[in-house]
């Protein structure tokens, strides 16, 4: 792993938008440069700071790219039991989402 993973002061409202990116789209998107951690990238018209980048070998079974955390906020800061889960993923060429859905790299 470049950079480093998320801390829990990333899921905390008001915090920094960040991400983690993985290896290929590093890869395919930033040339392999070593320097794209502390880099952005923008997701659904909002600028992330990328923190970290996974190792090759790290792979999701629904091949996600762009890994961003759950921010906590409202009833969910005393959910316990709230394991729910969200995800971005990139659109292929040519794919139409819905707006709120999209991803702009």
């Amino acid at each position: 792993m470049t950079g480093r993973t998320f801390v829990p002061d990333d899921a905390k409202a008001g915090a920094p938008s960040v991400t983690i990116i993985d290896h290929e789209l590093w890869k395919n998107r930033f040339g392999s440069d070593p320097n794209v951690v502390g880099g952005t990238i923008q997701l659904s018209h909002k600028t992330y700071t990328i923190v970290g980048v996974l190792p090759a070998e790290f792979r999701m079974a629904n091949k996600a790219q762009v890994f961003v955390p759950e921010i906590e906020e409202g009833e969910l800061l005393t959910e316990r039991e709230d394991h729910s889960y969200r995800a971005v993923a990139r659109l292929k060429a040519g794919v139409k989402g819905r707006s709120d859905e999209g991803i702009a790299l």
